[in-house]
């Protein structure tokens, strides 16, 4: 087992490529969450991933295609939101910001997944890994790791952040935030950073509900 994402797995920029593809069965999800926390990056890798995918070279006709990628994918998001699936809203926008990076886009991103796990009744555990591994089966899956699920804010929020300040070409603005809206995100990291600073052994994960609003 390993730490637990809301109802679907963090899109890989494989995937991205073919976001119709049938969904995998729960093995291959927890395989893939597997890969995923052995290979989790700090924050500045996450971000300068983003930016080299961004800065690599492509034709106006394939930006294009991959701009349309993310509009395609942010629709079925909202879809997915409105229908209170979160974990499949979360995939669609994670899985859109890989083709085109979206400060907007990934915001909602952020917002689906805590919300994911609000929605699922999740317990932050101030532990490592292998004690999750180390609990009942039924709890390990309602647990997630505090310094992984800190990881995830930063992959959604952080990014929109810091990608929305750094300097950009030939970008489509309407996906960047506003001053206000850059505050806001300012504010609302914060506000879960801070509710994440506890001494605990564990949380439940409704602590988080005031920074969503």
């Amino acid at each position: 087992m390993s730490n637990n994402t809301p109802n679907h797995d963090k899109p890989s920029a494989a995937s991205a490529e073919n976001h119709d593809s049938p969904k995998i069965n729960n093995e291959q999800a927890i395989e893939e969450k597997e890969l995923i926390v052995d290979e989790r990056e700090d924050n500045e890798a996450v971000l300068r991933r983003v930016v080299e995918r961004w800065e690599e070279p492509i034709s106006a006709d394939e930006k294009a295609r991959k701009y349309q990628s993310l509009l395609d994918l942010e629709k079925d998001g909202d879809i997915k939101l409105a229908e209170g699936n979160y974990g499949g809203a979360w995939y669609r926008y994670s899985a859109g910001s890989i083709h085109y990076p979206s400060p907007r886009v990934l915001v909602k991103a952020g917002d689906a997944l805590i919300l994911g796990y609000l929605n699922s009744s999740f317990t932050i555990c101030n532990c490592s890994l292998s004690d999750i591994n180390d609990m009942t089966e039924d709890t390990s899956r309602k647990t997630v790791e505090l310094d992984y699920l800190r990881y995830g804010i930063y992959r959604e929020y952080g990014v929109a952040l810091d990608f929305n300040r750094y300097p950009k070409t030939d970008y489509r603005e309407e996906q960047s935030l506003s001053k206000e809206e850059e505050q806001q995100l300012v504010k609302k990291i914060e506000c879960l950073n801070e509710k994440l600073d506890f001494e605990a052994e564990s949380a439940d994960v409704s602590i988080l509900a005031p920074c969503i609003g």
